[in-house]
C-alpha cells in the first residue's frame, strides 16, 4: 500500500497522462469483453430450459458463491494497482465510498457473467447428462399458488423441504389463475440427478379427485 501511495504521489504530468491513455485503451477492451459476456449469457439463458427440483446448499455454493468469490479475487489482483491509485487520488471520502460501491457492483456483474452463470449452466448440463441414464419417476406435489407475472407465470409448489416454481405460459395460466390451487395437483415426470436432485422431464396439472 505504501509503495503504491509513494508511486502515486511521484507521478509526473507525463506519467499521469500515459496512465490515463493506457486506461482508456483498457476500457475499450473491457467494454468489448463485457458485451461479449452479456451476449454469451443471453445465449446460454435462452437455451437453458432444464428444470431441476430438490436443490440443496451445494448447488448455489458451486454455481454462484464460489465462482463469485473466485471472480472477485481474479479481478482484484488484475486491477489492484488501478483501484488503489484511483482511491488514493481522490480526497473526498464520500466519493471514495461511491467508487468502492460502483467497483463492487461492477465486479459482481463481471464475475456473474464470466464465471457464476457459466458454472450454473455447466452444472445443469452435467446433472441432465447423469439423470438421462436413470429411470423415470412420477412425483405428485400439492400446488401452493398460481402466480401470474408480467414477464412469466409460475406454479408454486413444495417438494420436500423446498419451495419450487415452474414457469408456464400466460395462455395456460388463464385456465387456473382464478381457481383455488388446493383443488389441483402437480404431476411431475422426473429423473434423479446429482446430489438427490431431480430433472423434470415434463409436468401436468390435474384436478384433485374429490373423495366421496
Amino acid at each position: 500500500m505504501k509503495k503504491v501511495q509513494k508511486m502515486n504521489k511521484k507521478l509526473s504530468y507525463t506519467e499521469k497522462r500515459t496512465f490515463k491513455n493506457k486506461e482508456k485503451k483498457l476500457e475499450k477492451k473491457h467494454y468489448a469483453i463485457l458485451i461479449s459476456l452479456m451476449l454469451v449469457y443471453i445465449f446460454l439463458y435462452t437455451i437453458n430450459d432444464t428444470i431441476i427440483i430438490g436443490k440443496d446448499f451445494r448447488f448455489p455454493l458451486f454455481s454462484i458463491y464460489f465462482p463469485l468469490i473466485i471472480g472477485f479475487m481474479i479481478l482484484f489482483f488484475y486491477r489492484k494497482e488501478f483501484l488503489i491509485i484511483k482511491l488514493l487520488s481522490e480526497k473526498n471520502n464520500w466519493i471514495k465510498l461511491l467508487m468502492v460501491v460502483f467497483y463492487f457492483i461492477e465486479g459482481l456483474l463481471v464475475s456473474f457473467l464470466a464465471l457464476a452463470y457459466p458454472s450454473q449452466f455447466i452444472l445443469t448440463q452435467i446433472n441432465q447428462k447423469i439423470s438421462s441414464s436413470n429411470p423415470i419417476e412420477i412425483v405428485q406435489c400439492d400446488i401452493a399458488n398460481f402466480f401470474d407475472k408480467r414477464r412469466s407465470s409460475t406454479v408454486d409448489f413444495k417438494y420436500g423441504n423446498n419451495w419450487e416454481q415452474i414457469r408456464i405460459s400466460h395462455a395456460k395460466m388463464k385456465l387456473y389463475i382464478n381457481e383455488d390451487p388446493n383443488n389441483f395437483t402437480l404431476e411431475l415426470t422426473v429423473k434423479k440427478g446429482i446430489w438427490n436432485t431431480y430433472v423434470v422431464q415434463k409436468f401436468e396439472i390435474h384436478t384433485k379427485q374429490k373423495s366421496l
